[in-house]
């Protein structure tokens, strides 16, 4: 509201009339819910079920339809905030044509061309000469870009289906490797193992989820069950990897040892993390004294274990691994950019936005001023 090219007056009657809604709003929201909660754990007698159902997941639904409702009212205020909301996604469209230019920029693989038998320039600049033969024909490499931008601009699929086809196989072979039941197993036993012998904890319940995943509980930490799962070992990462690898534009030999570069990179490092957070969620849930004096603390701790350490080693591992393939000539994040860009155009093209560019560019014709024909 306070951002949105607006008179102050409207601006203030549109912020009274918000803050209003939200506070009676938000009264009722939580006053159903506490009647809903109670409603539920009468009846099931779970309150950790009961409160999910009546608050975790009907605050989504709540949400969506309050945000929905307010923006409504305060359009109806002449503050046009959803107009200022566009002017933000238009520039954010026009960073990502930035992004698009330097990954048209990077999208190039070196070819050998003009050579009679398609040897490298290194070999065919050294020029051997015997006694009546004819000298081969110096050949050149060039830099052939495999950014689909024509096909993108005339919307057809044809890169984005066999580079995506190529990924969803691979990719799908890979992650499977992560529902046979004794790689599980092995990843549970060997977790543990870390988290026992190198860092000290204690493993209570070992079992299995079922046919095909296994689990292993830090001692007291009941609620943390540690599954192993094609996830949580790291087949999900690693199978979406190796597709890109494999979907990407160069040679054998560079996507087989990206291949490698990002197994020996994936496994090991999420082998070592599932260990130290093992180790981790032990250090904080045997530590009475903290969880008695200090509960804030010892719940925001618990949470750092379980939900910040893995979402921060599993985004760093991200980035690290597509630099990693950049430099090694294998431009896996050129393939990710073009696939956005191709369903970004089409559904551009649905929604109408590229014919709204279109008139606009249309428009900065008609004002740009004439020349003389003198």
């Amino acid at each position: 509201i306070l951002v949105t090219p607006a008179k102050w007056e409207k601006k203030l009657v549109a912020q009274v009339v918000n803050l209003m809604m939200m506070h009676i709003g938000n009264t009722f929201r939580v006053a159903f819910h506490f009647w809903l909660t109670r409603l539920l754990y009468l009846r099931w007698d779970d309150a950790d079920k009961a409160f999910f159902y009546a608050h975790d997941l009907l605050s989504k639904v709540f949400g969506f339809v309050g945000i929905v409702i307010f923006t409504l009212v305060i359009e109806r205020t002449g503050v046009k905030i959803v107009s200022t909301f566009g002017a933000w996604m238009d520039a954010m469209g026009e960073g990502m044509k930035r992004f698009t230019w330097k990954m048209k920029e990077i999208s190039f693989i070196q070819k050998s061309i003009g050579t009679a038998t398609g040897t490298a320039v290194a070999a065919a600049s050294v020029k051997v000469v015997t006694a009546g033969a004819i000298p081969e024909k110096p050949g050149r490499i060039e830099k052939l870009s495999f950014y689909p931008t024509y096909e993108i601009e005339n919307n057809k699929w044809a890169f984005f289906l066999k580079t995506f086809g190529i990924f969803l196989i691979i990719g799908g072979a890979i992650i499977s490797l992560g529902l046979i039941p004794q790689i599980s197993q092995g990843f549970m036993n060997l977790t543990d193992g870390i988290a026992v012998n190198w860092f000290g904890a204690k493993i209570g319940e070992v079992g299995k989820v079922n046919t095909f995943w296994w689990y292993s509980i830090v001692n007291r930490a009941t609620e943390v069950p540690f599954t192993m799962n094609i996830f949580s070992m790291g087949f999900g990462m690693l199978g979406i990897f190796v597709g890109l690898i494999f979907a990407t534009p160069t040679s054998w030999k560079k996507k087989i040892w990206a291949s490698i570069v990002a197994l020996v990179t994936i496994i090991p490092l999420n082998i070592l993390r599932l260990g130290v957070q093992k180790w981790a969620v032990w250090s904080v849930v045997s530590n009475n004294v903290m969880r008695d004096t200090r509960p804030l603390l010892y719940t925001n701790l618990a949470d750092i274990v379980t939900s910040y350490l893995p979402f921060f080693f599993w985004t760093i591992l991200f980035v690290l691994l597509f630099y990693i393939l950049y430099k090694m000539d294998v431009k896996a994040i050129v393939i990710v950019a073009a696939w956005g860009h191709q369903l970004w155009y089409w559904l551009s093209g649905i929604l109408g936005l590229r014919q709204k560019e279109k008139d606009d560019d249309l428009f900065e014709n008609e004002k740009k001023p004439k020349k003389s024909s003198s």
